[in-house]
C-alpha cells in the first residue's frame, strides 16, 4: 500500500469514528459556578460509594450546609486559564435550594454567588393546562434572529413511529411541577424525572437527579429530537440554555408549546399533543419483577414469556449490569451493594419498562 492510500485510509477511518461516535445527551444534574477568591477557603473533597461526593470546608458551618445536598462534582472551572478565572469553581448537584442557601448564609467574600434562584407561584393556567397529562412530541421548532430563520420554517416534524412523550404532575402541597419520561424509557433509553419551580411566566428546574441515561448515534432518528426536547426542558448536556421554561398553548390548534431561549431573542420550541397511552400497546405492561428471600437472583414475572434484555443502573446512572438475554426469567444481584438501582427491561419491540429496586 502507497503512502497516499494509507493516509486516505487512515482519514476515512478517523471521520468513520468521529461520524459513528456514540453521545449522551440526557444530563438531568445541575451545574452552577461560583467564585472562590482566597484558596484557602477551597474544600477538600472525598469520595463516596454512592458516587457523589462530600465536601470539607475550613468553616464548619458550610460543610454542614453541603452536607444537606447530593453533591456529584466540584471542579475548578477554568483550570487552563490564568487570572481571575482561576476563582470560578463549578458545582455539579441537584437541588437549587442549595445555591439559594449558600447566597444567603455564607459570605461573598468567602464563596461569591453571582445569581440566586428566585420563584413565583406556578400559574393556575399553566396547571390547568399540563397536570395529569401525557404529552407527544410532534415538532421541534428554532427561531434564529441572527440568521434569518424563524418559525415555522424551521419547523422538523416528528415521525410517526417515535413516541418521545413525557408526564406533568402537579404537587399542590410543595408548588412543583413534575416532569418526566411517560411510563417507559424514551426511545433512545433514557429515563429522568425533574421537579420544576414557578416563574412568572413559566417554570424552572429546581430538584433533579441523574436519571437513566443511554449513549445513541446522532444518525438515530431518535437522536436529534431527544436532545431538542432535554435543551427545552434544560436537562441536556451542553446546558447553554438560559432563562425558564415557557409553557403554553397554540391559538388556534390547542397543542401544548414549550419553549426556552438559547440566547438573546433565540429560543427553541416543542409542539405537544395530548397523547393517549391505551392507544399505544404496551408488551411490557404486565411485566413485573418480584424477589425471593434468601436467592441471589431477582425474578421477572414473564407470562407471556418475552425475550428481555436487561440493564440495571445506580443512582447515579452508571450501568452496573447488563444481559442480552434474561435465562429462565431471573438475573443474578447477588453482586449489588445495598443501595437503590434502576431496573431497565426491554423487549424485541425496543419497548422499555423502568423498575425502581432497593438492594437490602
Amino acid at each position: 500500500m502507497n503512502g497516499k492510500n494509507c493516509v486516505f485510509l487512515c482519514l476515512i477511518g478517523l471521520i468513520s469514528h468521529f461520524v459513528l461516535a456514540q453521545e449522551t445527551i440526557l444530563c438531568p444534574l445541575q451545574s452552577d459556578m461560583v467564585i472562590i477568591d482566597d484558596t484557602n477557603n477551597n474544600p477538600t473533597i472525598s469520595y463516596n460509594t454512592d458516587e457523589t461526593i462530600s465536601l470539607t470546608f475550613p468553616d464548619q458551618y458550610i460543610t454542614d450546609i453541603f452536607a444537606n445536598y447530593s453533591i456529584y462534582d466540584f471542579y475548578q472551572t477554568f483550570p487552563e486559564s490564568n487570572g481571575v478565572l482561576l476563582k470560578y469553581y463549578t458545582i455539579r448537584h441537584g437541588n437549587k435550594d442549595l445555591i439559594n442557601e449558600i447566597h444567603e448564609s455564607v459570605p461573598q467574600d468567602v464563596i461569591h454567588i453571582e445569581n440566586d434562584y428566585p420563584s413565583a407561584p406556578i400559574n393556575n393556567t399553566i396547571i390547568s393546562l399540563v397536570d395529569g397529562k401525557t404529552f407527544r412530541v410532534i415538532k421541534t421548532c428554532s427561531n434564529i434572529p441572527e440568521v434569518g430563520q424563524y418559525c415555522p420554517s424551521t419547523e422538523v416534524v416528528v415521525p410517526e413511529s417515535l413516541d418521545i412523550t413525557i408526564t406533568f404532575s402537579y404537587d399542590d402541597l410543595n408548588d412543583l411541577m413534575t416532569i418526566e419520561t411517560a411510563d417507559t424509557t424514551s426511545p433512545c433509553g433514557n429515563s429522568f424525572s425533574a421537579d420544576y419551580k414557578g416563574l412568572q411566566n413559566g417554570v424552572q428546574l429546581w430538584y433533579s437527579n441523574p436519571g437513566v441515561t443511554s449513549s445513541s448515534y446522532s444518525t438515530q432518528a431518535c437522536h436529534s429530537f431527544e436532545e431538542k426536547l432535554y435543551q427545552v426542558l434544560g436537562v441536556e448536556c451542553s446546558g447553554y440554555n438560559i432563562g425558564g421554561l415557557g409553557i403554553y398553548s397554540e391559538v388556534d390548534t390547542g397543542h401544548l408549546v414549550l419553549e426556552r431561549e438559547t440566547a438573546v431573542f433565540s429560543s427553541d420550541l416543542l409542539v405537544l399533543e395530548e397523547y393517549n397511552l391505551s392507544i399505544a400497546e404496551n408488551h411490557l405492561e404486565e411485566i413485573d419483577l418480584f424477589e425471593i428471600k434468601g436467592n441471589p437472583y431477582l425474578q421477572v414475572r414473564n407470562l407471556n414469556d418475552q425475550s428481555l434484555k436487561v440493564c440495571v443502573y445506580n443512582t447515579a446512572g452508571k450501568q452496573i449490569i447488563t444481559a442480552d438475554h434474561l435465562e429462565e426469567n431471573s438475573f443474578n444481584i447477588s453482586n449489588l451493594s445495598t443501595g437503590l438501582y434502576f431496573i431497565q427491561l426491554i423487549n424485541l419491540d425496543n419497548q422499555q419498562k423502568i423498575f425502581k429496586f432497593l438492594k437490602n
